[in-house]
């Protein structure tokens, strides 16, 4: 199935609430170059492990076995043993994978070619990316294992840029950001990849993006129909605000009132809607 509602960043942590150890030495790793960097694994590998087991300690059981094979193969690297990079990652496979909160066996992500970042900078929106030029697709890895297949849900015509997922509730459908040729939209489809739409309204010159379910079923999103520009710019950099519609893009409200911008609106567990909130920096008096 597909999780209801779960983001997930497979990787490694670099911090964890779980108490710091002695910190290991690997002298070995100083004396051979094909380990760099080799001791911030081990030990980011035994926060994860040790967070993890302090976090779910009914569904995690298997910590205490894990860090054993963590200091065993983190002694065999301090003595030179071959090999060790590729048998971390398997077992940081192995531990991460292990998470409780990965149960699920379909995970939907965004493909993009290495080099199209499609992010706009702090002070800008969707507004100021290209529209046309990308490889990209939203994608299904099953089994969510390293090698897991990779399948195309969507693939968007003409290179169109496609971005900025979020998944129902149900897990059916999914919302998701991609430009008409003139102005940027909100589209959804289902998680089969059929009953493609678009949501938001058609507005001429209005951009349309970033938008995430709520719990009664209507959509907030970041529109740039209150037609300002950020201040410190001039104007020349197009502001956006946060809006609320219908599933059918009717009775859109807008929410915010800001002269800047706000953006990536998200749920969180109470019910109320987390955003970001771009605000230029204070010149000093004089």
């Amino acid at each position: 199935m597909v999780s209801h509602r779960q983001v997930v960043w497979l990787g490694v942590l670099s911090a964890a609430l779980a108490p710091l150890g002695a910190q290991p030495s690997l002298s070995a790793e100083a004396a051979q170059p094909n380990f760099p960097g080799l001791a911030r694994q081990f030990e980011s590998l035994r926060l994860a492990i040790g967070d993890l087991s302090t976090t779910f300690p009914d569904k995690y059981r298997r910590g205490p076995e894990l860090l054993r094979r963590l200091e065993a193969l983190r002694e065999r690297a301090d003595q030179g043993a071959a090999n060790v990079r590729q048998e971390l990652a398997r077992l940081r496979d192995e531990a991460l994978l292990a998470n409780p909160l990965l149960d699920f066996d379909r995970l939907i992500l965004l493909k993009r070619k290495r080099g199209q970042l499609g992010l706009p900078t702090n002070h800008q929106c969707n507004s100021c990316l290209k529209q046309t030029g990308y490889d990209n697709e939203i994608a299904v890895l099953s089994p969510v294992r390293r090698g897991g297949r990779l399948e195309t849900l969507f693939r968007p015509p003409q290179g169109l840029y496609v971005g900025e997922i979020d998944l129902d509730y149900d897990a059916g459908q999914l919302l998701f950001t991609m430009p008409d040729g003139r102005t940027w939209q909100i589209h959804e489809i289902g998680v089969d990849g059929r009953g493609l739409r678009r949501v938001s309204p058609h507005e001429p010159d209005v951009d349309s993006f970033d938008a995430c379910y709520l719990p009664d079923g209507r959509i907030c999103f970041a529109s740039t129909a209150s037609v300002t520009g950020v201040p410190c710019w001039h104007g020349k950099e197009r502001a956006c605000s946060l809006y609320l519609m219908n599933r059918d893009g009717s009775g859109v409200r807008q929410l915010c009132f800001d002269q800047d911008l706000d953006l990536h609106p998200a749920v969180l567990p109470t019910g109320q809607i987390i955003y970001s909130r771009w605000t230029p920096k204070a010149r000093p008096s004089s």
